[in-house]
């Protein structure tokens, strides 16, 4: 992205000077501007290129583009399905730095990446309507005016890396299917050759590239778009070496996303399909090997694939019915699965699981007949980035007879500040255990090894297949999930240890075709979609209490679900409370099971063992023995040595100690952090005391944040957290743990008199 500063001082340079020529303004930004044929060509055949438009089809135009494009044509911008609202506007005064929409920073995406330009030329080739092709070119002409005015200095989406690759295509769709149709004169032939090597030379450069993200992924595409334009054998060189350094890491060894999201799964699949298509036109070997981890990556697909053909909507998903997509393998699960066993090859297996990436996907059957009345669920834990990543750890989902039982959050929208968004990305939202109604951090890069699937089973053949999750994202709290799938019911048996007294409580979102016909302590009974089928939650350690909570309720704290952007309705959620002793193991004992299915399940807690009996058969019984699971061969140890600090407070003084046992010497030290300046204010060097002791009487009234420091002196390896918050108000002192950082996203307010969808 070009920074502010920067374009400040372009716009300054030509407004001053009065030098808007194009020639001058790409030489501002130190490109290059070559006459010959890479540029300008002078004979006859101006309108003749390599690239055709056709070859851009599976990607310009876009899905539903002919509706948009009448929108536009009629004084509406239409800029993506996704949009529930549409702005009236008029091209002649259009205004490039509109905020408009719940999600205006996306709105303003698609707008400087120029979609409409992309809609209006895909209309263009299909009617042959001058009206497309001339507001199309208005668009361009408009957008490039505001590109070079002071009015664009503050839109840090102009030179957006994403943007700027969007745009660079949309305009060379644009420009293939007017050149094709003869619709331009040599003059604007010339300024949009001028335009499209000018977006060329800025997404080439390093500083204005984005290494480890999609949105690089788009970059080099359009790159590569225009190297086979312009015959540019060095762009073509620059982007497929990025590229393949992007799917390395996009990509783990699973084929799998590493964004956290069916969507991006498959945004960076289509991504890498059209790239993968372009190599081949373009006679690079890379792109054989790369189709055959594209299918790789669409078999994940296919078993996140619910038996109705809707995505699975895990992470920042858009809830979306894949059924005919378009899979490189016609014998791949994706293939089988988005057809609903019309097509392709039935799969042999009815599970996968996926550790490192922290999936596992089970369906009850694949058979053609009754498809759609599958029993399919999904469990989920552990991440490698951050990328639209929700607090999703050790959590499930539940789809069977064609319903949505126990559903994830959703999307609804990219604006983090959204009360709506805040609730649907935090651990509440989701269907697993909470501590004390507070959600944990799930935005820290460095804590990736906190979380995951410790163990998978998959014995679908021999009844049951067994996966266990981890998450240690609590400060102090180490949950361990057992999750068995049986074919058309689960049992979940949770494991919670804790350092300090807490409110457990064990969350099931319900789907919004499900009615709740009873709850108590044991048993929770949902209705199917107003049918005779019943789903039973039973509880086979009595928990203290239940409680059903309806989104809808006044100061409800749960029970919303999104699945479209930018809307939201109310769900029950059923909420199992158990309060922990301190340093005591917690424990959830869960049957789910199909009522219809007479499944019978016990749970043996003194030796671990789950017995099962299939479909009333007495003569079928089996058994699992549950695995035991020490937490600190698990996870590094340097995740718990910070876990056992006692904190003691007298008036303003305020005792830190790490009661922690070590088996190396090692080295305690402290910071005082104001939460104003978020700096030490005091800092106590390494010791080895394991104790410090300090009166915030000498300080000033505040927020501060207590640091903790332990370090091997040998080695000098260390470890930190922050394992409380100090507030020093009016002479009155008050302290909490780490654990309630999260909180703030609870208090903040949602309007339950307004509801979308």
């Amino acid at each position: 992205m070009i920074g502010l500063r920067t374009r400040y001082k372009y716009h300054k340079k030509f407004i001053d000077q009065k030098r808007t020529n194009f020639r001058q303004m790409l030489r501002s930004y130190g490109v290059s501007v070559r006459g010959g044929d890479s540029l300008v060509d002078n004979s006859e055949n101006t309108e003749k290129f390599k690239l055709k438009s056709k070859d851009m089809a599976n990607v310009l135009p876009h899905r539903r583009f002919l509706k948009r494009a009448a929108k536009l044509i009629a004084g509406k911008l239409a800029l993506d399905n996704i949009f529930k609202e549409e702005m009236e506007y008029s091209i002649n005064d259009f205004d490039w730095n509109v905020v408009f929409s719940k999600s205006a920073t996306t709105h303003q995406l698609y707008i400087q990446g120029l979609r409409p330009v992309g809609d209006l030329a895909g209309a263009f080739d299909y009617y042959r309507d001058k009206k497309y092709f001339d507001l199309a070119m208005d668009f361009v002409k408009s957008w490039h005016a505001f590109s070079k005015s002071p009015k664009s200095l503050s839109n840090e989406y102009v030179w957006d890396h994403h943007c700027s690759g969007l745009r660079a295509e949309n305009i060379l769709y644009f420009v293939l299917v007017g050149a094709e149709h003869d619709c331009f004169s040599k003059k604007d032939m010339e300024w949009l050759r001028n335009l499209l090597i000018y977006h060329g030379e800025f997404l080439e450069k390093t500083k204005n590239y984005l290494e480890n993200h999609n949105h690089g992924v788009y970059q080099d595409r359009a790159l590569l778009y225009l190297a086979e334009t312009f015959g540019r054998a060095d762009w073509t060189e620059i982007a497929c070496t990025r590229l393949k350094k992007q799917w390395d890491f996009l990509f783990n060894s699973e084929m799998v996303c590493v964004e956290n999201s069916y969507t991006y799964q498959r945004i960076n699949v289509d991504l890498f399909k059209a790239i993968a298509f372009l190599c081949e036109r373009q006679d690079i070997s890379w792109g054989k090997e790369l189709l055959g981890n594209l299918s790789t990556a669409q078999d994940f697909m296919g078993y996140a694939t619910m038996p109705n053909g809707f995505c699975a909507p895990f992470g920042d998903t858009f809830m979306g019915d894949y059924s005919g997509y378009k899979a490189v393998s016609a014998d791949g699960v994706m293939t089988y699965a988005a057809s609903k066993g019309e097509n392709g090859v039935m799969p042999n297996a009815r599970s996968a699981a996926y550790p490192d990436a922290g999936y596992y996907f089970g369906r009850e059957h694949w058979q053609k007949e009754n498809f759609q009345n599958a029993v399919w669920t999904m469990f989920r834990s552990g991440y490698k980035t951050i990328t639209h990543r929700q607090a999703d750890d050790n959590s499930f989902m539940f789809y069977a007879r064609d319903c949505y039982i126990f559903v994830d959050s959703g999307l609804y929208t990219y604006n983090f500040r959204d009360p709506i968004r805040m609730y649907t990305r935090s651990a509440n939202s989701h269907n697993t255990v909470i501590a004390d109604e507070i959600s944990f951090r799930h935005q820290r890069t460095d804590c990736t090894s906190l979380c995951g699937i410790v163990h998978s089973d998959i014995a679908l053949d021999q009844g049951y297949d067994y996966v266990v999750g981890y998450n240690s994202l609590y400060f102090g709290i180490f949950h361990l999930r057992h999750f068995v799938f049986l074919e058309n019911a689960v049992f979940i048996f949770d494991e919670i240890e804790s350092e300090h007294e807490h409110n457990f409580s064990q969350l099931f979102h319900c789907g919004k075709d499900t009615s709740v016909e009873s709850a108590n302590p044991t048993e929770l009974r949902l209705r199917l979609n107003g049918s005779d089928e019943v789903c039973v939650v039973k509880q086979l350690e009595l928990p203290d209490n239940v409680e059903v909570i309806n989104g809808a309720d006044e100061n409800a704290k749960y029970g919303i679900c999104s699945d479209s952007f930018e809307e939201y309705f109310y769900i029950n959620t059923a909420k199992f409370n158990k309060r922990s002793k301190a340093g005591k193991k917690t424990c959830f004992a869960t049957a789910i099971t199909l009522e219809d299915k007479n499944r019978q399940i016990s749970f043996d807690f003194a030796d671990r063992t789950l017995y099962f009996v299939d479909n009333g058969n007495k003569n079928s019984k089996k058994a699992i023995q549950l695995k035991k699971f020490n937490k600190y061969k698990i996870v590094p140890n340097q995740a718990f040595v910070m876990d056992s600090y006692t904190i003691e407070q007298e008036g303003s003084k305020f005792s830190f100690i790490n009661m922690a046992e070590y088996k190396q010497p090692v080295e305690y030290a402290y910071y005082i952090v104001s939460k104003k300046t978020r700096k030490p204010t005091k800092k106590e060097m390494y010791s080895k005391s394991p104790a410090y002791i300090f009166d915030f009487a000498a300080l000033e009234y505040g927020e501060y944040s207590i640091r903790a420091f332990v370090q091997e002196p040998s080695s000098k390896r260390k470890m930190s957290q922050v394992i409380c918050h100090i507030t020093c108000e009016n002479g009155q002192y008050s302290w909490r743990r780490e654990l309630d950082f999260d909180a703030e996203w609870a208090t903040s307010e949602i309007e339950r008199d307004v509801i979308y969808g």
